[in-house]
């Protein structure tokens, strides 16, 4: 006779697997924790060897801006240049291509950390997702820096004015918030923590939304990771656990590419200051003429607004630190909790370029714009959250399925009125 298998031991099988996951997050927290401090370390001796203490004291606000806005780069599909760029352009003067280059450089360090902490905790994200969407991004940031911009003039500003590049990050924000806002408004969503095989239709909607992410980062330093998110998690329904920490991976290579391009190869970083003044830029003489930065040292004295070598060093060890932090944090929160905090961000967005924007309240060309901008974008979102299905064949929540947490997200005032089946029930009664 053969021997009957002993039965398992349920108990100590469930026992076991809360040991491992603890001793992974233990893991997770101390390989983090070790990356920052290296970074922070390495910071520390680069700035005394080389004597840059005081550039650092002179960019403070920097530092400060980056506290808040490195926990929303790890945390959020927003990135570091959310909350930068209209910091930087409208709170500090500072001009909007050398915004775009600080928000890509520090989202190298800050970003970078964060990724490499979703991968030390093993936080799931949708590699399918990822590998459909940044080689578009990639090409997306890359023409518009190459064919789009102004590679005679500091900083290669893009072609767009800034107030317009102002108003489109703007609205692009305002219209992720109001996806957010319709796909949140059932009382039962289903939450897809993978992608199904996509077609074609929904293949074509990654590399698209990669591309329209990839030009924005070119304008402003981040984007990437807001039409990836929006792609992800309004798109093809993966829920916003997988599609905040798979954004922030697929942001953090837009911006390495955006370093190594603009800051190292276009020397975009080497900044030279003697007092107040910036006195060259990628090795060459810089001044302002006619109100605009220009190369060559006819013109008027250019200020420390633009020093963005000092902008980048002083909010490098915060971000090897915040950055992380968010990515663990967001991993803690339930998806509604994150989807106010993003749709919160957004609406900050919107005020802040009402109150502080004046040309948008003068000048009728950019009220134009971005009229016709909100109407084709926001009004896109609202056509693709609810059409999905038919548009890129997003698969359908199945309301006859068995309901249980693990696949379902209930607003909570419904949640009260409504039999909700815990993991642990009998279902076979």
């Amino acid at each position: 006779m053969t021997a009957r298998p002993s039965p398992i031991d349920v108990e100590q099988v469930l026992i076991s697997g809360a040991d491992t996951a603890s001793a992974r997050q233990r893991r997770g927290q101390l390989l983090s924790t070790s990356l920052s401090t290296t970074v922070t370390v390495c910071w520390i001796v680069f700035v005394l060897l080389f004597d840059h203490w005081d550039r650092v004291v002179d960019n403070w606000a920097s530092a400060i801006t980056m506290v808040f806005g490195s926990f929303v780069a790890g945390s959020t599909p927003q990135g570091g240049g959310v909350v930068a760029f209209p910091v930087f352009t409208k709170v500090l003067g500072v001009p909007g291509s050398v915004a775009r280059l600080f928000s890509l450089s520090i989202q190298t360090v800050g970003m970078g950390c964060a990724s490499l902490s979703i991968l030390f905790y093993r936080r799931q994200v949708s590699w399918q997702g990822i590998a459909w969407v940044t080689p578009s991004a990639v090409a997306g940031f890359l023409a518009t820096v190459l064919f789009w911009s102004n590679s005679s003039a500091p900083f290669r500003p893009p072609v767009l004015p800034g107030e317009y590049v102002k108003v489109l990050f703007t609205v692009v924000l305002a219209s992720m918030a109001v996806g957010l806002w319709l796909q949140y408004r059932p009382a039962v969503i289903e939450l897809r923590t993978r992608l199904q095989e996509p077609g074609i239709r929904m293949k074509t909607a990654f590399v698209l939304f990669g591309l329209l992410g990839g030009i924005t980062s070119a304008l402003v330093g981040s984007g990437a990771d807001v039409f990836a998110y929006i792609v992800l998690v309004l798109v093809a329904g993966v829920s916003p656990r997988v599609g905040v920490p798979s954004s922030v991976i697929i942001m953090a290579v837009v911006s390495v590419i955006g370093f190594i391009s603009l800051a190292i190869i276009d020397l975009q970083l080497a900044t030279d200051i003697s007092g107040s003044t910036v006195t060259r830029v990628s090795e060459q003489p810089v001044s302002i003429g006619s109100g605009e930065l220009q190369f060559g040292a006819t013109g008027s004295p250019a200020t420390t607004s633009i020093d963005a070598y000092g902008l980048w060093l002083a909010a490098v060890p915060i971000v090897a630190w915040g950055a992380p932090l968010g990515a663990w944090v967001s991993s803690k929160l339930s998806d509604r909790l994150l989807v106010r905090f993003v749709v919160g961000l957004a609406l900050a967005e919107v005020i802040s370029t009402i109150v502080f924007l004046s040309e948008l309240r003068t000048d009728r060309s950019l009220q134009l714009f971005a009229a016709v901008l909100s109407l084709v974008l926001i009004g896109g979102m609202w056509v693709m959250v609810r059409a999905r299905v038919k548009l890129v064949g997003t698969p359908e929540f199945k309301s006859d399925q068995v309901i249980v947490p693990q696949n379902v997200d209930v607003r909570p005032d419904f949640s009260k009125s409504f039999n909700i089946q815990e993991a642990d029930d009998d279902t076979e009664s």
